[in-house]
């Protein structure tokens, strides 16, 4: 099968190896490759340069004692209350220590990742106010592969992940109250960490000196920060953990969809299906979002099989394995009727013996003719010889009173119903297969006559049919 040259994503995220974000042009396929495959990411220059301005501003707004809404006053219900700027980096830490609340089990790395890019293109945009500083220590949290610690639980929705997002910034700022996964513990192979537990994190060191010995141990780039005016704020306002779960939710589906596109295409393989189906003609009447693309796809998968050369219906498949099906269920029950008659004829319904017999009368009329016609002997059995029969309820003998088989009233069932308890057709050493019925005992069953000739009873009892 050949593979696409295209598909959801412009290519495929594991043939990435670095990413440069501006906080504008960041794709879905970078957001994986970075999440999921470990790519370097890279601030580019031009939104170094704007993040700068933009903090520039910041700066000025702080020297001329504006009220700004988080900048130079407080959150919430505090937003009149005037902030000193000697307090502004203070007022930043205390609102991610104060917001770092969350519960659960904490989110994969992979997720984690998520955030954290996200996060740093956000800032990249230049619309934030933070330094380019701030933006590199995010970004080395990346590319030195630390796992931030983030619980699952907490946050409020379209008011943003503010508690999801704070532990995370603590982590990025170095504070002893942030948790990242133990660097000493063995990793998977597969190099990131899909479940974990809160005893798998350790809190960052409290002293200076012992969390340069940690970075130096590990060769981390990565180091703790003092925050500034508004960058508390700008790192735990945003939706970046929803995002991240949304975009990974996202990926894991495109997989899916691509295998089921590759499951559907190797099923047409092999039940010889119609390539004219895909034709682009046929999709282009129906224009459904999407289905044309599935098609398209589906004829690149095909397009050097081997296989789909003949010109067949899979329809025309389906229906003929029903009947097939339908036929194997009738064999079936057809052989066990017969295993049962060749083990014992009286065992079988009475429904199912007469039709039986029914379908064997024309053989049974055709043999009766050739024996006549040979001027055969038909012999009265022993019991008719004497012209009775012991009743076995009495213990007296009555007349036996042979049937007209000339008696033109009488049909094929009249005979079957009369011949079913004197022959077993059908089974192992019946008279059609040239012998006695397996485990017959009746005086009116076929048995070698004293001169050595088979005695077959026909139609009625006490006649019999005697080469």
């Amino acid at each position: 099968m050949a593979k696409p040259s295209e598909f959801w994503l412009d290519k495929h995220p594991e043939t990435i190896r670095s990413v440069e974000i501006d906080g504008h042009n960041l794709t879905f396929n970078q957001v994986v490759a970075v999440a999921r495959y470990g790519a370097t990411v890279t601030l580019a220059e031009s939104a170094r340069k704007r993040v700068a301005c933009c903090r520039e501003m910041v700066n000025l707004l702080i020297e001329q004692n504006a009220v700004v809404y988080g900048l130079t006053t407080g959150f919430g219900k505090l937003r009149d209350i005037p902030i000193p700027p000697r307090q502004a980096a203070q007022l930043q830490l205390n609102l991610l220590r104060s917001h770092a609340c969350g519960v659960g089990h904490p989110l994969p790395e992979d997720v984690a990742r998520t955030a954290v890019l996200l996060r740093a293109n956000t800032l990249a945009g230049g619309y934030s106010g933070v330094r380019p500083l701030v933006i590199d220590n995010l970004l080395h949290l990346l590319n030195d592969h630390i796992y931030p610690y983030i619980p699952s639980k907490g946050s409020v929705g379209s008011s943003g992940d503010l508690a999801p997002l704070s532990h995370l910034a603590l982590v990025l700022i170095g504070d002893p109250a942030g948790k990242i996964y133990d660097p000493d513990k063995p990793r998977p192979e597969r190099g990131f960490v899909e479940t974990s537990n809160e005893e798998d994190f350790i809190h960052l060191p409290e002293m200076p000196e012992a969390l340069e010995n940690l970075r130096e141990k590990h060769g981390w780039n990565w180091q703790g920060i003092d925050l500034g005016p508004k960058e508390g704020l700008a790192l735990n306002n945003g939706t970046q953990i929803m995002t991240a779960l949304g975009a990974l939710a996202l990926a894991d589906t495109c997989h899916l969809v691509q295998a089921a596109e590759l499951a559907g295409a190797m099923s047409l393989e092999s039940r010889l299906g119609v390539m004219g189906a895909l034709a682009p003609e046929i999709h282009r009447v129906r224009p459904v979002p999407h289905q044309g693309d599935v098609a398209k796809r589906l004829r690149i998968y095909t397009e050097d099989s081997e296989i789909l050369g003949l010109i067949l219906n899979s329809a025309y498949l389906n229906r003929a394995i029903q009947r097939l099906s339908d036929c194997a269920d009738e064999l079936g029950m057809l052989m066990r009727e017969r295993e049962v008659e060749s083990e014992e004829a009286t065992a079988l319904p009475r429904r199912v013996r007469e039709r039986i017999i029914e379908e064997h009368i024309p053989q049974l009329r055709t043999l009766l003719a050739q024996a006549k016609e040979k001027h055969l002997d038909i012999q009265p059995s022993d019991a008719s010889r004497h012209g009775t029969r012991r009743s076995k309820s009495s213990g007296t003998n009555r007349p036996v009173q042979s049937p007209d088989r000339s008696d033109p009233t009488r049909d094929h069932a009249d005979i079957s119903r009369d011949a079913a308890h004197h022959i077993s057709l059908g089974g192992k050493g019946s008279r059609l297969h040239g012998g006695c019925p397996a485990g017959s005992r009746s005086r009116h069953s076929c048995r070698p006559s004293r001169s050595g000739r088979l005695f077959v009873p026909l139609s009625a009892p006490g006649v019999g049919l005697r080469p």
